[in-house]
């Protein structure tokens, strides 16, 4: 039986804060992908330690945004918005010049109404 790899957790946690995926994790310490997933799953240490990582990486992240919203960056205060606010683009199209006349027909084979006579 193979033994159980050893993980320095703290190194875990270092690599999820830099925003490795799991993959580079595994990449890093030479072990497959699937070691860190059932790593995670079965080793609440471990587990924690990435989650740690994770929080910590996107504190990071989330203060140099807050950082440039609070200095007035017009992009970051738009992502912001978009990201946690609701806001959303929409794309609104506006025609110009002459609508064209539509003719209806009606399933008992009619024409509709001529609405421009009268």
């Amino acid at each position: 039986m193979a033994s159980k790899f050893e993980f320095d957790l703290n190194l875990v946690e270092q690599y999820a804060s830099e925003g490795l995926t799991e993959e580079q994790i595994a990449q890093c310490f030479g072990v497959s992908r699937s070691t860190i997933t059932h790593r995670k799953a079965d080793d609440s240490a471990f587990s924690a330690a990435y989650k740690r990582g994770q929080a910590a990486g996107i504190q990071k992240v989330t203060n140099a945004l807050m950082n440039q919203v609070a200095n007035g960056n017009t992009t970051a205060m738009i992502f912001f918005l978009k990201s946690r606010a609701g806001w959303k683009e929409t794309n609104v199209q506006q025609f110009e010049g002459d609508a064209p006349v539509l003719k209806v027909v009606f399933p008992d084979g009619k024409n509709s109404p001529d609405t421009t006579e009268g």
